[in-house]
């Protein structure tokens, strides 16, 4: 086919409007010009490729007070985008002003996250944060983080918090025998953490030995049987930090 060369530039320029108007999709690759003999020649037309959606995995999806969470983010803002304030005009989460990572709506600071967080080229980050034991937390259900980086990409990932709970192997008992006491969902014993949790048990009148939970948020109590009827009081105990 042949075209005269000011037809020939109406078609060049309907094919970029095409790619404007975004009608075909694809790697974005132009090439059309005008071949010997007065030929239109194109290979391939089509729209530049969409930026990546920014989005967090948090692992595990099912945690508990003060245990660590590992957030891995990516497709937030690439080492093209301008503005990045790490290495080499890399992005990062600075830990200030807006480019924060949020727990519940408020800024998660030291020591339960260590800034900055260093984005690589391609905008992909991972960080480790220490879920804080407070009133927004201790009996809470779920935990919504949010963090935001130098080039204002932003994404959400949410935490399920394991219900606190006690239950007994043997639900009837003789007095004067063994029982055994079991909870789940208390906060864990972790290394890492500034603060350590201790839980006191109340048997009826008494006030028996606190107890530590593991680093699962777990405990195990062998008591014996002193009076008719089993009831029990779990309270917890923060000791570091500022929670005394």
């Amino acid at each position: 086919m042949r075209f005269r060369p000011k037809l020939a530039r109406r078609v060049i320029a309907a094919l970029i409007a095409a790619l404007i108007a975004g009608l075909v999709s694809g790697p974005a690759d132009i090439q059309a010009g005008l071949e010997p003999g007065g030929q239109l020649g194109a290979s391939h037309v089509s729209r530049p490729p969409a930026a990546a959606t920014p989005k967090i995995e948090a692992t595990p999806k099912t945690a508990v007070v003060n245990q660590a969470v590992v957030l891995i983010g990516g497709g937030f803002s690439a080492k093209s985008v301008a503005g990045g304030t790490g290495s080499g005009g890399r992005h990062q989460i600075t830990g200030t002003g807006s480019s924060t990572i949020t727990m519940g709506g408020t800024v998660i600071q030291s020591p339960y996250i260590t800034y900055p967080i260093d984005l690589d080229d391609g905008g992909s980050w991972v960080a480790e944060i220490i879920i804080e034991g407070n009133s927004s937390t201790l009996g809470a259900s779920n935990l919504v983080f949010k963090a935001t980086d130098t080039g204002g990409a932003s994404a959400s990932a949410s935490v399920s918090l394991t219900k606190p709970k006690i239950s007994l192997d043997d639900d009837e008992s003789r007095i004067g025998t063994n029982v055994k006491i079991n909870g789940v969902g208390f906060p864990a014993t972790n290394v890492l953490s500034p603060n350590s949790f201790r839980l006191s048990l109340t048997y009826g009148s008494n006030n028996l030995t606190p107890v530590t939970p593991d680093t699962d948020g777990e405990f195990e109590v062998t008591i014996i049987v002193q009076i008719a009827k089993l009831s029990f009081v779990v309270g917890t105990t923060t000791v570091g930090g500022a929670h005394v």
